[in-house]
């Protein structure tokens, strides 16, 4: 089963330990408990699912319907959270928590080819919303605060600004997670920077040129 992004819900070495993984060419959702020893596929009527989180004891996922949680017990299946704040293929959801309230991150993708004749270039903008648990609706986040995010393919992550001042207040860092550009053109992925969230401006932290990395994984033998 190809995996496209894992995550558990505490510590991997605790045996009750249960992962849900975002899976295969269209998107689907799987968990994993250590005492079955395998995978099983949620039952969703939604694929190409963006992101996931374990969120107050429980896995939630968001995809182009909306924002699902994730039984994992009787039904084996997602059900409805809280309605999509945006339709579209040209957009990319995250899920974060900031102190205790769940926060959706999307990013609008731009396309753009100006700056070389090679490569494509996506300059995303973002919103911010916060879930109303109560009513089940989204609110729109105008700012960060103290805080700057951090968005890429792995999890997202918060920091205090206050405590790593090195880091800009109120600024989301991203890289770009279209890994399926490595493969697709010669110019890779390279889409990444600061957007400002007050400003509602976009800073390159890279000349736009290509970089070569270390590769992603490594093919061995007989494995």
């Amino acid at each position: 089963m190809f995996i496209d992004k894992a995550i558990p819900s505490s510590n991997p070495l605790d045996p009750d330990c249960v992962f849900l993984a975002i899976h295969g060419n269209r998107g689907k959702l799987a968990f994993f408990k250590s005492k079955d020893n395998t995978w099983k596929t949620l039952t969703s009527d939604a694929i190409n699912y963006d992101d996931i989180l374990y969120y107050k004891n429980r896995f939630i996922a968001v995809g182009p319907f909306g924002v699902f949680q994730c039984d994992i017990d009787s039904e084996q299946k997602v059900i409805p959270l809280a309605p999509p704040v945006v339709f579209g293929c040209f957009n990319r959801k995250y899920l974060v928590e900031l102190f205790g309230d769940l926060l959706l991150v999307v990013r609008h993708l731009d396309w753009e080819d100006q700056y070389s004749d090679a490569s494509d270039h996506y300059f995303p903008k973002f919103e911010l919303f916060k879930l109303d648990s109560r009513n089940l609706i989204w609110n729109k986040l105008s700012s960060l605060g103290d805080h700057a995010l951090f968005l890429g393919h792995n999890k997202a992550i918060l920091v205090s600004t206050k405590e790593f001042n090195e880091f800009k207040p109120d600024c989301i860092y991203f890289v770009d997670d279209y890994i399926e550009g490595y493969f697709e053109r010669a110019a890779g992925c390279h889409d990444m920077g600061i957007f400002n969230l007050k400003a509602h401006a976009f800073e390159p932290v890279l000349p736009f040129t290509q970089i070569w990395l270390s590769p992603l994984f490594s093919i061995i033998p007989g494995l």
